[in-house]
């Protein structure tokens, strides 16, 4: 019996890429759905990069998570 079936070849993308992809749909008016089908990609795999470069960039008013986990606990009483 021979398996007719192609594999599917994984695609890579380097973080170039990703950074100029991401800015393509955030904030510009496009919708993710529409970039992702231009592109030829899953839109879950384009906010998950649009999440992560937002994510690496330092925001004024959005402690980080390294500063949320050194400020003490509150307790409850």
């Amino acid at each position: 019996m021979t398996d007719t079936t192609k594999k599917r070849t994984r695609r890579g993308f380097n973080e170039e890429f990703k950074r100029e992809v991401a800015p393509l749909f955030q904030g510009s008016g496009v919708s993710g759905e529409q970039v992702s089908a231009e592109l030829g990609m899953s839109t879950s795999l384009l906010y998950r990069w649009g999440r992560d470069v937002r994510d690496d960039q330092p925001s004024l008013d959005r402690p980080s998570y390294k500063e949320l986990e050194k400020k003490p606990q509150r307790t409850c009483r």
